[in-house]
């Protein structure tokens, strides 16, 4: 067992017996909700009751620590430790993912197969002007007896990219498993040791491998979706100071707005992204309502593919959830709120190097 598996050993060891105090006062607060909700017979999907939640969850996390967290940043750090953890894993991998085109990848999983570990993935059945790119994937998983199934039809879109290893730790990816785009993308893995999330991501990923689907929106430091909008409004919401985002796409109106509100109360929001056409409208509106954006070309051999809100600089989301409706609503994702010190360094410093390098938006 290697160094990095053996701290995360370390750290689950620790979470076991710690007692959280914030996850008792978090259920409470969520118990209350519920039943202000049935006494007064609230319906639909933005009630306060589903505001009030979205809050207690950012005052829960807030107060925790997140030391069971850590950071990979893409393309510098690469995706070895990925492969590792496939290849060092001894009882279970569970593989969700969007687009998975890694030979080597594909080479460990069958491994881990071969030596007696059970091992299920997870794909999108992706058809994209007549091509299915996770085809040959399924193929060769299939042909190597490994468990593959195409994700469930009840979401528009299966989009989460999660690694979970012997029920040890998770790794919550922006990045698809694609190699063409190791480096050029900016992308983030957090590699996630805390039992209750690594719990509930396994919880959830069984749930979609047998079909049956589950409603995981309300989940500890989890962001899901269906259902993540009305949780990153809330994190935008709660900024004081600053907002910092990336994001590949810029096309639902209600986390547009609430970006133009923070810039009208008085928050330094900025937006980096790579810019394409499609997000035109939504640009000229925020930069008309005070924020800052800029982009790099879509020619460039620099893609921001990464999703992130960072808020004052004390904490980020970091998730698959692309600003879209779909996404936010319909789609099957997971982002991971974070509050751990050296995490949150390292995403505003690799955001204001980004931030440097590219073009403001006119």
């Amino acid at each position: 067992m290697n160094i990095f598996l053996e701290k995360i050993k370390g750290y689950v060891s620790w979470l076991n017996t710690r007692v959280s105090f914030g996850v008792f006062i978090f259920s409470g607060i969520v118990i209350a909700s519920f039943a202000w909700y049935v006494s007064f017979g609230l319906q639909g999907v933005h009630t306060p009751v589903a505001a009030a939640l979205s809050q207690a969850t950012l005052q829960h996390v807030t107060s925790s620590t997140n030391n069971s967290l850590s950071l990979l940043t893409e393309p510098d750090d690469g995706v070895l430790q990925v492969k590792q953890a496939i290849e060092q894993a001894t009882t279970s991998i569970d593989l969700v993912i969007y687009e998975l085109q890694d030979p080597e990848m594909l080479q460990a999983l069958a491994d881990a197969k071969l030596r007696g570990v059970k091992v299920r993935v997870m794909l999108q059945n992706l058809s994209t002007f007549g091509r299915h790119p996770n085809q040959a994937a399924y193929d060769f998983l299939q042909s190597h007896g490994v468990s593959v199934h195409w994700a469930p039809a009840y979401f528009s879109l299966t989009h989460q990219k999660t690694l979970v290893v012997d029920h040890i730790v998770a790794f919550i990816m922006t990045l698809n498993l694609v190699p063409k785009y190791y480096n050029s993308s900016r992308d983030f893995i957090i590699i996630d040791a805390d039992p209750v999330d690594v719990k509930e991501i396994t919880l959830v990923f069984n749930a979609d491998w047998n079909g049956a689907s589950i409603d995981a929106a309300a989940a500890n430091d989890l962001v899901w979706s269906p259902g993540s909008e009305k949780m990153l409004v809330a994190l935008i919401q709660s900024a004081v100071n600053s907002i910092d985002v990336y994001n590949e796409e810029m096309a639902d109106p209600v986390i547009t707005k609430a970006l133009e509100d923070a810039a009208k109360r008085g928050v330094l929001v900025r937006v980096d992204m790579t810019y394409a056409t499609q997000w035109k409208q939504a640009l000229n509106d925020l930069v008309i309502h005070g924020v800052q954006v800029k982009t790099y070309s879509s020619s460039a051999r620099f893609y921001i593919h990464a999703k992130m809100v960072m808020v004052d600089s004390k904490l980020a989301f970091v998730g698959s959830e692309n600003f879209s409706e779909p996404s936010l609503q319909s789609n099957r994702e997971l982002g991971i709120l974070v509050t751990k010190t050296d995490l949150l360094t390292g995403l505003e410093e690799t955001f204001k190097k980004d931030w440097a390098g590219s073009r403001t938006y006119q």
